[in-house]
C-alpha cells in the first residue's frame, strides 16, 4: 500500500518539446487545407468553371437574342445579377447550338453590349460573325472561328464610332450586305461589307411612349420597316433613302411589326393598356383583322404562313398563332413561367424564351416541346454541358425541365 502512495509523479515533457508537437499539429491540418483547396482548384480549372455559384446568383435573362436563318445557330447577350450589396450586373455573349444541343460563351474583353445581330447565312468555313454595338455606341464584328483541333478563337474589328445610343435593336438583312440599328433617336443603316453609314434619320419619341423594336427588311433586301420620323412606321427604299410607305397604328404605340415574305401583309404589336396585334394590306389602310394579346410582339412565320404572338396573363403567358388572312387561332403552346419577351420561327419548330431564362423549341404542328433550355441551370453548371433534349410533355400538363435532368 505504501508503494503505490509514495510511486514518482510522472514528468510532463519539457516545454519546448509540447510546443514543437502543438506546431506540427496545426500545420498537419494546414498541409490538408491546402491539399483539399488544390484538388478543388484543379478541378475547376479543368471543367472550365467560370461562373459565381448558385447561391450568390440573383437572377439571369436573355437581354437580346439573334437567330441564324437556318434556324441552327442563335446569338444572346444574357445578363446575370448577383446577390450582392450593390447588385452588380454582369453580360456575356453567348451562342446557342441547336443542332449539337449547345450553350457557349464567347468571352471578348472591353466590350458592353447591348445589341446584338448574328450574320444571316453561315460561312462555308467553321466560323460565324456577330453585329455587337458597345455602350459607347461603336459597332463592332465579333468573329468566332473553329480549329481543326476544336480549339475557338475570336477576333473583333471596330466597324464604326457612331451616335448610337441605348441600342433597342439590330438586324442584318437576309443577304447580309446591310445592318441596321435603332438607338434613343436616330435608326441608323450601314453597308456591312465597306462598313460604311449610308442612312441616318431621327425617329419618333415623343408623347413618352417609349421606344420601338420594329425593325426588319424585305426578302430582297431592298426595303426596309422601321420607326417613322413622326410615329408610327415608314418602310424605306434602301438605295434612295425615300420614303415609300409610312403607316399609323391608329394611337397606339407601334412597337413591334413584321412582313409576309410576299410583301403583301404587314403585321403591328401595338402597346398600350391591352396590347392589340392587326394585320393590314400593305398599300390601303385596310385592317385585315385584330387580337388582343398579350405583350406585344409579332412574328411571320416561313413563307408568311402564320403570324405568331403571346397570349396569356401573369405566369401563365403562352404563344399563340394566327392565320394571316382571318386572324383564326391555329396553334397554342406550352405555358411559360414568366413574362414572354421574344418569339423567333424557325422552319418547322418555333422559338420562345421568357424574361426568367427559359428557352422553349416547340413543334409548329403539334404544338409540342421539343427540347428546354435554362439559362439559370446552364449559367451555374460548372461543365457549361448546354441544351438537354426533352421529349413533348404529356397533354394538359406544364413542366419546364432544368437543364441536365430528364424527363
Amino acid at each position: 500500500m505504501m508503494s503505490r502512495i509514495l510511486s514518482p509523479i510522472p514528468e510532463h515533457p519539457p516545454l519546448a518539446v509540447r510546443a514543437l508537437r502543438f506546431m506540427a499539429l496545426w500545420w498537419s491540418i494546414f498541409a490538408c487545407i491546402l491539399v483539399v483547396a488544390g484538388i478543388e482548384a484543379a478541378i475547376y480549372w479543368h471543367k472550365g468553371f467560370r461562373y459565381v455559384p448558385v447561391q450568390t446568383l440573383d437572377h439571369v435573362w436573355f437581354h437580346d437574342v439573334s437567330v441564324q436563318s437556318t434556324g441552327s445557330v442563335a446569338v444572346a447577350i444574357v445578363k446575370y445579377k448577383r446577390k450582392s450589396k450593390d447588385q452588380a450586373v454582369d453580360t456575356e455573349i453567348v451562342t446557342l447550338d441547336f443542332d449539337q444541343h449547345r450553350a457557349r460563351s464567347i468571352r471578348v474583353a472591353g466590350l458592353q453590349p447591348l445589341a446584338v445581330a448574328i450574320v444571316p447565312h453561315p460561312t462555308a468555313s467553321r466560323s460565324q460573325s456577330l453585329a455587337v454595338v458597345d455602350a459607347d455606341g461603336s459597332v463592332h464584328c465579333v468573329t468566332e472561328s473553329v480549329g481543326p483541333s476544336e480549339t475557338h478563337e475570336v477576333s473583333v474589328r471596330k466597324v464604326c464610332d457612331s451616335e448610337l445610343r441605348e441600342a433597342s435593336r439590330v438586324a442584318f438583312s437576309p443577304d447580309g450586305s446591310r445592318l441596321a440599328a435603332i438607338g434613343d433617336q436616330y435608326v441608323f443603316i450601314w453597308d456591312w461589307h465597306e462598313a460604311k453609314l449610308l442612312h441616318r434619320y431621327r425617329h419618333f419619341t415623343g408623347g413618352g411612349r417609349g421606344s420601338t423594336k420594329a425593325l426588319g427588311f424585305s426578302e430582297d433586301s431592298r426595303t426596309l420597316l422601321a420607326p417613322g420620323r413622326e410615329g408610327g412606321l415608314l418602310s424605306l427604299d434602301l438605295r434612295s433613302g425615300q420614303v415609300i410607305e409610312v403607316t399609323e397604328p391608329e394611337n397606339r404605340f407601334a412597337f413591334d411589326a413584321d412582313v409576309s415574305s410576299d410583301q403583301q401583309i404587314m403585321v403591328v404589336a401595338s402597346s398600350g393598356a391591352v396590347p392589340t396585334l392587326s394585320a393590314f394590306r400593305r398599300g390601303t389602310e385596310a385592317r385585315l383583322w385584330q387580337r388582343k394579346v398579350s405583350a406585344p410582339i409579332a412574328a411571320f412565320g416561313p413563307e408568311g404562313s402564320y403570324v405568331a404572338s403571346v397570349l396569356g396573363g401573369i405566369g401563365a403567358q403562352r404563344v399563340a398563332t394566327y392565320d394571316p388572312q382571318t386572324g383564326a387561332e391555329l396553334q397554342s403552346f406550352q405555358q411559360h413561367p414568366s413574362h414572354i419577351v421574344g418569339v423567333a420561327p424557325c422552319g418547322k419548330s418555333l422559338l420562345s424564351w421568357d424574361s426568367d431564362g427559359n428557352l422553349f423549341e416547340s413543334d409548329v404542328e403539334s404544338g409540342g416541346v421539343k427540347w428546354s433550355f435554362s439559362l439559370l441551370k446552364w449559367a451555374t453548371e460548372s461543365n457549361h454541358s448546354g441544351f438537354d433534349a426533352l421529349p413533348p410533355p404529356e397533354p394538359d400538363r406544364v413542366e419546364i425541365s432544368p437543364l441536365g435532368s430528364r424527363s
